[in-house]
């Protein structure tokens, strides 16, 4: 099993819901994509890493995506801000690529 600090359901936003023209590069089992991690409603964001899993082959856009693994660079420092439950989103630049929501806290 990987190491993760929360699991999360994600959806990637296509183009046309202003997310990407593809979908980012993940590995099976590793955190090669690294958006930046800010929950709804607020104005700073953090570095993570996310593992797609299970879901590798066969993910796509505006689907629903359950049990994603979610690194954060310094877990110590967002593990206190943020709660099961919580909507956040993964941006690149200041782009929105998906939306997910905090389902499990390591």
């Amino acid at each position: 099993m990987y190491n993760y600090d929360v699991i999360a359901s994600l959806v990637f936003l296509s183009d046309s819901k202003g997310g990407r023209h593809e979908l980012p590069p993940i590995k099976e089992k590793e955190y090669t994509y690294r958006p930046v991690f800010q929950l709804r409603k607020k104005d700073k964001g953090v570095c993570c890493g996310v593992v797609i899993g299970e879901y590798i082959k066969n993910y796509d856009f505006d689907i629903l995506l359950n049990d994603i693994k979610i690194l954060f660079l310094d877990y110590q420092k967002v593990k206190y801000s943020i709660s099961i439950g919580d909507e956040f989103q993964l941006l690149e630049g200041h782009k929105i690529v998906a939306i997910g929501q905090i389902k499990e806290m390591n």
